[in-house]
């Protein structure tokens, strides 16, 4: 978080001209070729050398250093080609280069020989596999030339850290992980961009923590360098929050209990934190867990009120009272006998909806963005639909009838449902609309007054891009709640 007193002056944004800060895509239109700074062209799927030296030739009197991205197989998608083209001014020559395996070695080689010791070297946006980019090759002189990096998977290789994006990853002790996510909906800033709640981001934080991961939380600068103040604003309630409760989160492992739909748990020395976030997931404030297998010494509510403890060999029992479920988060603190962290992960019953579904459309009809994706209660798998789908439906058919009166919906790549329809069916066959709603998001959520059903059906009628979904999730308990 930035001090008030080293947040930087105001700039004004500008385009440099200097080597290495340009990107330009090029159209060979019948036989003109044009070229403009800043704008984006499709390309040809070939480029004769005539038009490809005329084009150096414009571009060199202006610039030290242009690159020409081009496909030689996928025309309208530049970002997943490997033939590049660096075209660099030497004297009154022109030298083209056509690896972008060599030009990506180079660059890197730079930044980690220039620039002092480096901590982390974050890869993104490469696509291709480990083959395409050589990395076992890129990754050994990187570690040649800082032997104490660290480096993330995104250069089709594992190494030190998987980073699962706008999504808080699974339970994982055995492998290091990082979620990275947006406070809005998207990496830029953009003006009046959907923010997540206080409550949302506490909720993202703890549920990271609990899945034993580490939360790159990112803030986009506006165009004159600044953070926006609402976005500053949220970060110091994050922290207000932190100074009270960041115990059970600094420096904590995850578990040993597992996440669920009601929340998580962190451990540190001979403490365990559990945390409840979403007492819509708790009956009447009684939570039944797998017995623990140490001895409590003692226990205490930190955000206040009281609990109710019984620990047998069969199960850990904890009613808390009313004042005690508070938001956006209810944590109790066990004392225990030994080494909490040494204590095994413990596994939580978790819903897995069974019925028969059924989707309207799946990306590329492929098994692993299947419909039934979406209610396996597995946080690492979704439903998925092709690009360019604005309209479509999921639905369960039921084993037997089933009273709910909310939906749950986490949403995979923000807000992309804009407006839908819940429907219900007897028969499968004639279905009935019984909820409107809009926005759904990452945490969408859909209370009604109870029905019993045999089916329902998330019909979207409007979606700026390809809906994809998480996890569908029904429960019968009515939740007024905003």
């Amino acid at each position: 978080m930035l001090a008030a007193d080293i947040v930087p002056d105001k700039f004004e944004a500008r385009f440099s001209a200097i080597r290495r800060h340009y990107v330009y895509r090029l159209i060979n239109r019948r036989a003109d070729l044009t070229v403009e700074l800043g704008r984006a062209w499709r390309i040809p799927r070939k480029l004769d050398s005539d038009a490809m030296h005329i084009a150096a030739q414009r571009l060199i009197g202006q610039h030290d250093f242009t690159t020409f991205r081009s496909t030689e197989c996928q025309a309208q998608s530049p970002v997943k080609t490997l033939g590049q083209l660096d075209v660099v001014r030497d004297g009154e020559h022109i030298n083209i280069i056509t690896s972008a395996r060599s030009y990506l070695h180079n660059q890197v080689r730079e930044l980690l020989t220039d620039f002092g010791k480096i901590d982390i070297l974050w890869f993104d946006g490469l696509g291709g596999t480990a083959e395409d980019w050589d990395a076992e090759k890129l990754v050994t002189m990187i570690r040649e030339l800082q032997p104490g990096i660290v480096i993330n998977d995104r250069a089709g290789l594992p190494e030190d850290h998987a980073t699962p994006e706008q999504r808080v990853g699974a339970f994982n002790r055995n492998r290091r992980w990082e979620t990275c996510m947006t406070i809005c909906n998207q990496w830029a800033w953009k003006p009046d961009d959907t923010m997540k709640t206080l409550d949302k981001c506490i909720d993202v934080l703890v549920r990271t923590a609990g899945g034993d991961g580490n939360l790159l939380f990112n803030v986009g600068p506006m165009p004159d360098g600044r953070i926006e103040p609402r976005q500053v604003d949220r970060l110091a309630e994050m922290g207000a929050w932190l100074g009270q409760f960041g115990e059970t989160i600094y420096g904590t492992r995850g578990g040993p209990y597992m996440p669920s739909a009601w929340g998580a748990s962190t451990c540190k020395n001979s403490r365990v934190y559990l945390h409840v976030l979403d007492w819509n997931q708790v009956k009447d404030g009684r939570i039944e867990l797998p017995p623990l297998p140490r001895a409590i010494i003692r226990h205490e509510l930190l955000t206040g009120g009281a609990v109710e403890l019984e620990n047998t060999p069969e199960a850990l029992i904890l009613h808390f009272d009313a004042p005690a479920r508070v938001e956006p988060d209810t944590i109790l603190a066990l004392e225990v006998e030994g080494n909490a962290e040494d204590i095994s992960p413990i596994p939580l019953p978790t819903e897995i909806v069974q019925g028969n579904f059924a989707a309207s459309n799946v990306y590329e009809s492929m098994d692993m963005y299947s419909p039934a994706m979406a209610f396996d209660g597995n946080p690492e798998t979704r439903w998925a639909t092709d690009s360019g789908t604005h309209q479509a439906w999921l639905q369960i058919r039921f084993n037997e009838p089933r009273k709910i009166s909310q939906i749950l919906v986490s949403e995979a790549c923000g807000d992309r449902i804009q407006k839908f329809e819940l429907q219900q069916s007897d028969d499968g066959k004639h279905w009935t609309t019984f909820y409107t709603g809009e926005k759904l998001g990452m945490n969408g959520r859909a209370r009604f007054e109870a029905i019993t059903t045999s089916g329902v059906r998330l019909k979207i009628l409007e979606a700026t891009e390809g809906p994809t979904l998480w996890e569908v999730q029904f429960s019968e308990k009515q939740d007024n709640a905003e």
